[in-house]
């Protein structure tokens, strides 16, 4: 049940904060990302690749991935192994312009998109794909759009059609190429790199700015720079139908000027001098995007130049600010407003007509460069082995530290809703960061929704790259043990006969078969039953050695459960959560469906053990309830606890004390060792009437809460804290 303390503190007057300089030459501007809570396991599914950066499936593909290395080879994962040989080696197209011993080149093999009709015969994108590239242009050509201002144009970026093999499903026929449209550029990086069909059936691209800084030099339009003009497509995102408009002759929408694609007649700007295959613009680098499976929505990650980076939801029209802002900060692109390439104020909602970084009650989407240098933008986890994930935005940061070498990159979760921003705990790595200064390029997304990071600590020419999978940690039950029975002839429709472990595992039986997992299942099924579940001999001391198998297998094929099984030491595994359970079966009936069993249950959380140690005698239960004052010296059970107390001895004075320092009023305290499952809040007031709280936000870091009064000219004034259990 949800409990509420309120505790008051009192001072006097306020202040303001300076920026300082950050860890990677940046400013800081914002707080560290936090600690979030979900622990994740990482699998390596495929090492010795050279720098992947992208993974998907073809529609209605679900046993493969298709994974793309920089350095030009299209890759296969089948069924969790990658093939021997690429479906597509694009080496030489690539490369050069791609410098493959250069750890820092952004070119290469950026993107891959299949045609929604992929695999539906008889559609005009049947065994279609495209792909994202950089080339070299070839000599008497030029690019569907030169390089602004007649600069020199060292390559181009692509997007090429290709066809499957009509003979080999894990080959893509490297000789029906068609180039479907290019930009020439004049500078090496900023070259976005994601294509992606979104739920209109239409192809994206989100294209850089062109590349150098501050959205200035030889190839940057002027006045503004090139992300807000809308005579070039560079600093956009844009929408086509790369079909050969030949496949679509009953379509509105017009034929582009070189005749390899159609615009989408709702495309915003079509009138003259405009692009007219510009979705959204202002985009520094949007490197990586991706749309929701669930509602469409199109989340965008745009890399930052020194100071922020920033998560967008992209809509048709939208302009997101870049060179006029970074992240929610002014940016001073040139000396009339500043410091060049320094952000200001911030300044969420201004100017007018700019669309912000996505926020919400907990805070917005961006972060600076302590906590990273270049954002990598993932995907939106609608999956279901992480539960406690869903509908959470994942992606990571290229490297904490930019030299003397990028490394160690960095794994995040955000919640679109509430702008809360967060980082995975990693707890099979040492500090929580990943191996041998392993950064992070990008992200995969499989037919289920589950999703992979991709990582390398060598240049796209080297062997340091890995696929992980992306899995809850291993999470083993040590708490208390539980009894489970269902009576021979007892019906298991009624839960009282169902063991409900957790949301996704309900387990029962019928008649004389095995257990079946009512959850997802209504009858027992021969090698699949119970569903998410695997059965081993042991325990969880030494799960991680133990040798699964599903029901049937486990209990010696015959799907009743054989006495073998009973009285013995056993660990079945939900593979949903990656929950590791000792069980040991007690009884075993025939005909009627009776079994029994003990399992162990989930560990007691800090609060719980608490609770234990000091409550455990307690025989009057409201004594010992989160909001009772135990031991009545003006404080609540669970304000003891949050701040390290003994709630049976009056120890009050050892709060965290309210001070006044630079003329700031507030109050800094450190969450005690092993306190968890609580939120800590404060408000003030200079009156003390009930209606006149105000919440303060909370500035801290880490384990450190900072709760500072706004300024507000008065001398007198209150704080009181606030502890809240879920």
């Amino acid at each position: 049940m949800k409990t509420t303390s309120t505790t008051h503190l009192g001072g006097i007057l306020a202040g303001v904060l300076a920026l300082t300089s950050g860890a990677n030459g940046g400013q800081n501007v914002l707080p560290s990302i936090p600690k979030g809570t979900i622990s994740l396991s990482l699998k390596p599914i495929a090492t010795g690749l050279s720098a992947p950066d992208y993974a998907i499936n073809a529609p209605g593909d679900a046993s493969r991935l298709f994974v793309l290395e920089q350095n030009g080879q299209v890759l296969i994962l089948q069924n969790g192994s990658l093939l021997p040989t690429p479906a597509l080696d694009l080496q030489s197209l690539v490369a050069p312009p791609l410098v493959s011993t250069n750890a820092n080149d952004e070119r290469g093999l950026l993107g891959l998109a299949f045609h929604p009709g992929f695999n539906t015969a008889g559609s005009p994108g049947y065994h279609t794909l495209y792909t994202y590239n950089s080339q070299l242009i070839p000599a008497l050509t030029s690019p569907t759009y030169v390089a602004p201002n007649g600069a020199s144009q060292g390559y181009a970026n692509a997007i090429n059609e290709w066809k499957l093999s009509p003979t080999n499903p894990n080959v893509i026929d490297p000789l029906s190429k068609r180039e479907i449209i290019s930009f020439g550029k004049n500078a090496n990086n900023h070259n976005g790199g994601t294509i992606a069909f979104g739920p209109d059936g239409y192809l994206y691209l989100g294209l850089g700015d062109g590349g150098n800084a501050n959205d200035v030099g030889a190839s940057h339009l002027e006045p503004g720079g090139n992300a807000q003009n809308l005579s070039t497509p560079l600093g956009k995102m844009l929408r086509i139908d790369p079909l050969n408009p030949t496949l679509t002759p009953g379509s509105l929408d017009a034929i582009s000027s070189n005749g390899q694609y159609r615009i989408p007649a709702t495309n915003p700007f079509q009138g003259a001098g405009q692009v007219p295959e510009i979705y959204a613009y202002g985009f520094r680098n949007p490197y990586r995007f991706a749309f929701d499976k669930l509602n469409g929505q199109l989340i965008v990650a745009d890399v930052g130049q020194g100071n922020v980076e920033e998560i967008d939801r992209v809509v048709l029209g939208g302009n997101f600010g870049w060179a006029i802002k970074e992240g929610d900060f002014l940016f001073n692109r040139t000396l009339a407003t500043g410091t060049v390439g320094t952000v200001g104020v911030r300044s969420p909602g201004s100017p007018a007509g700019l669309s912000d970084p996505i926020s919400g009650p907990a805070g917005t989407l961006v972060y600076d460069h302590d906590d990273g240098i270049s954002i990598t933008g993932g995907f939106v986890y609608r999956g279901s082995l992480m539960p406690e994930l869903y509908g959470k935005y994942v992606f990571g940061d290229l490297a904490l530290h930019a030299s003397p070498t990028r490394t160690d990159g960095r794994l995040f979760y955000a919640d679109l809703s509430t702008g809360a921003l967060t980082e995975f705990l990693l707890p099979e790595f040492a500090g929580g960061i990943l191996p041998n200064g392993l950064t992070v390029h990008g992200f995969g997304q499989d037919a289920n929704g589950e999703l992979y990071a991709l990582a390398t600590n060598t240049p796209s020419s080297g062997t340091g790259g890995i696929i992980y999978a992306l899995q809850n940690a291993p999470v083993v039950w040590n708490g208390p043990a539980l009894a489970f029975s269902k009576a021979s002839g007892a019906a298991w429709t009624q839960p009282q006969n169902q063991d409900r472990i957790t949301e996704s595992v309900w387990l029962t039986r019928a008649s004389t078969q095995g257990l079946f997992n009512l959850k997802t299942e209504s009858s027992y099924t021969h090698s699949l039953s119970p569903v998410g579940t695997e059965w081993a001999y042991g325990t969880t001391a030494s799960y991680a050695s133990l040798t699964y198998q599903n029901w049937e297998t486990w209990t010696g094929g015959a799907g009743g459960g054989p006495p073998s099984t009973v009285d013995k030491d056993a660990v079945v595994h939900l593979i949903n959560g990656n929950i590791y359970i000792d069980i040991k079966f007690t009884s075993w009936g025939g005909a009627g469906g009776g079994f029994s069993y003990v399992r162990s249950t989930p560990p007691l959380t800090a609060l719980e053990a608490w609770r234990q140690l000091y409550f455990n005698l307690i025989t009057n239960t409201g004594d010992a309830a989160d909001g009772f004052d135990y031991d009545h010296d003006g404080l609540a059970n669970i304000t003891e606890y949050a701040f390290g107390l003994n709630p049976t001895r009056s120890d009050s004075l050892a709060l965290p004390q309210p001070r006044l320092i630079a003329g700031v009023f507030g109050v800094t305290f450190t969450q005690p060792a092993g306190v968890s499952g609580i939120t800590y809040g404060a408000e003030w007031s200079t009156t003390l009437a009930a209606a006149s709280w105000t919440a303060i936000a909370d500035t801290g870091t880490g384990s450190t809460h900072t709760f500072n009064v706004p300024a507000n000219g008065n001398p007198r004034m209150f704080i009181r804290l606030i502890v809240t259990t879920p």
